[in-house]
């Protein structure tokens, strides 16, 4: 058990829950509560190892098993994909037989522990774009990916992030974090979509006067973001095409 226990420590929480339905000796080794404070401890690395001691004993009896199941978090093994399809107009000719197009995107979310985000937006299915994601800061400025931060307070979901580091606004999205099954976090629902400018003047910086944010709220029917494990990313339907598959219904 014990060499079995060193295996499971090196192993990610989703591959450790995975191995546990093998057998019975597997299932009670990956229980050892060492695998879920390492675990806990990387989840929730924004709120400090204290406080998340402190928290495991006054609200989940001492059990970092329980804290990881039932406390709401953001997962990092993987990236959070929104696929949005909406009807755009043909031209009707000779030559054309479709006077509407269903057109797909995607929208992206991949975060970090660290309390950092990159998001993306993109016509190309998760596989095509995984890469640029996964490079992190190594990505490549022509990806198109930005970069943010991201809050969690319970299940309420705060990002903001730029369009480019000298963009006088920001994107503020806030977002509701969900699970269809005990511990599994794999969904976040689309609340809001804000653009925040900044509104000064010379005379304001010179007088070291605090902007003026002006909130333009865009309500969008953005889809509900699915998580796709790392393992996942080639093989998932949701990266099927649209005269494949049209809709892409999430639960």
């Amino acid at each position: 058990d014990e060499m079995l226990l060193e295996v499971f420590l090196r192993m990610g929480p989703a591959e450790v829950s995975i191995a546990a339905i093998c057998c019975r000796q597997w299932r009670h080794v990956a229980t050892n509560e060492s695998i879920w404070r390492h675990a806990c401890l990387v989840a929730w690395k924004v709120d400090g190892r204290r406080h998340n001691r402190e928290l495991v004993k006054s609200d989940f009896g001492g059990s970092w098993v329980t804290m990881w199941v039932y406390r709401p978090r953001l997962r990092f093994d993987g990236i959070y994909v929104s696929r949005n399809t909406y009807v755009k107009p043909g031209t009707v000719g000779w030559n054309n037989s479709k006077p509407v197009h269903l057109v797909v995107y995607y929208r992206y979310f991949f975060f970090h522990p660290e309390g950092t985000l990159m998001y993306k937006t993109s016509p190309h299915p998760l596989k095509s774009v995984a890469r640029d994601l996964l490079r992190g800061r190594k990505t490549k400025e022509k990806a198109n990916v930005y970069f943010g931060d991201w809050f969690l307070e319970g299940t309420h979901l705060t990002t903001l992030f730029k369009y480019s580091s000298k963009a006088s606004s920001q994107v503020k999205t806030e977002l509701e974090l969900r699970a269809t099954v005990p511990g599994a976090y794999n969904r976040i629902d689309v609340k809001s979509l804000v653009s925040q400018y900044d509104e000064t003047d010379a005379e304001a910086i010179a007088n070291n006067q605090q902007y003026v944010i002006r909130d333009h709220l865009r309500r969008l029917n953005v889809s509900t973001y699915v998580f796709v494990s790392i393992h996942d990313i080639e093989t998932h339907a949701i990266n099927l095409p649209v005269d494949v598959m049209d809709f892409y219904v999430v639960d």
